[in-house]
C-alpha cells in the first residue's frame, strides 16, 4: 500500500511550477487574474467557471474569464493556452 503513494509523491515532486499551478486552476474561479498564454499576450479577468478535464470535450481542464464580474461573455482558457496566471486585485 505504500508503493502507490510513494510512487504518486514522487511523480508530484517531479511536476514543474507551472504544472503544479496548472493542476489547480479550479482555485482562481471567483476572483480576478492575469493570464499570460502560450502566445505572451496578457489578459486580466474575473475567473467565471472551471470545466475539469473529464467534463470537456478536448478532455483539458479550462477556464471562463469575463472582462468585468457582471459581464455576459468572455473567453475559454484551456490548460495549455496558460504560460501563466497569477491573482491579483480588481
Amino acid at each position: 500500500m505504500l508503493m502507490p503513494l510513494l510512487a504518486s509523491r514522487e511523480a508530484w515532486l517531479c511536476l514543474t511550477e507551472r504544472e503544479k499551478t496548472m493542476s489547480k486552476l479550479y482555485a482562481y474561479e471567483d476572483h480576478y487574474v492575469e493570464i499570460v498564454d502560450s502566445k505572451g499576450v496578457t489578459h486580466r479577468g474575473y475567473v467565471d467557471g472551471y470545466t475539469q478535464a473529464l467534463d470537456n470535450e478536448e478532455n483539458e481542464a479550462s477556464i471562463d474569464v469575463l472582462p468585468h464580474k457582471n459581464s455576459h461573455s468572455g473567453i475559454e482558457f484551456f490548460e495549455s493556452d496558460i504560460q501563466s496566471i497569477r491573482m491579483i486585485e480588481k
